[in-house]
């Protein structure tokens, strides 16, 4: 009567528990591996969003200036932007845009860059037209 009950006896060996952990631990990698690449495309996909009103932000601040108070600048975005710094160069152009030494037009590089390396670049050109 022993041997018979023994063989209604349900339940899982103790190598189906362990195949069953195995396959279980091999498929969860790329299963979280998907999951940190669709976060990691968030984060990007917010960043690349709210670096370009920032640099447009920085460049109408910078237009907004006296010609001749229009210089090179760098530093660090104002809160809740601190994840954010900022490059302004300049350079004297021509009316055909090719480096000069001439005084009547300026260029203008604003880059924004995020900490991850990110960066984002506008161009613009001014004039002192007094």
């Amino acid at each position: 009567m022993k041997k018979k009950c023994l063989r209604y006896e349900r339940g899982f060996t103790l190598i189906e528990l362990i195949m069953i952990i195995v396959i279980t631990g091999i498929a969860i990698i790329p299963i979280s591996n998907m999951i940190l690449e669709g976060v990691r495309g968030t984060i990007d996909s917010n960043i690349a969003a709210i670096a370009p009103s920032l640099a447009m932000e920085k460049m109408e601040e910078t237009k907004q200036l006296a010609f001749s108070s229009v210089s090179a600048s760098s530093g660090t975005l104002s809160s809740p932007f601190t994840d954010y710094s900022y490059t302004v160069s300049v350079g004297y152009v021509d009316e055909n845009f090719n480096t000069t030494g001439s005084s009547l037009y300026k260029k203008v590089d604003i880059t924004i860059q995020y900490v991850s390396g990110y960066s984002l670049a506008l161009t613009t050109v001014i004039s002192d037209h007094n």
